[in-house]
């Protein structure tokens, strides 16, 4: 299955942040890092060039994604208000996807992402 992308500039240098959800920032010709688990994450940032701060954001399929925790596979991936993700769903939070393998915090875990979907108790 082909994966979505869409190609956005940042608002900050976003080196090393592969694998973190993303948001648009208040221009929404920019994305920028996720800062709690309530904001309304469009994708997961996939690759970086530090040139013109552009990057590449995953909207749908596969993609990998940071870990905050332990996430088994079948997961919902759920945003937390440190960009990352973690298993499960949590009230208020958004989820992105489901993880396709079980990993730990650190881990750069594979996962199905689709467009953000806030839970509600």
């Amino acid at each position: 299955m082909e994966k979505r992308v869409l190609v956005k500039k940042a608002t900050a240098d976003l080196t090393g942040k592969e694998g973190y959800a993303v948001k648009l920032s208040a221009d929404t010709n920019y994305v920028e890092v996720c800062t709690a688990a309530a904001d309304e994450a469009i994708g997961v940032l996939q690759r970086v060039n530090t040139i013109g701060l552009e990057v590449e954001v995953v909207v749908f399929g596969y993609c990998g994604l940071l870990v905050a925790g332990t996430v088994k596979s079948g997961q919902a991936a759920t945003l937390t208000s440190a960009s990352k993700f973690t298993g499960g769903r949590t009230d208020a939070a958004y989820y992105l996807g489901v993880f396709e393998q079980d990993g730990v915090s650190g881990d750069i875990v594979p996962a199905f992402v689709f467009p953000g979907i806030k839970h509600k108790a």
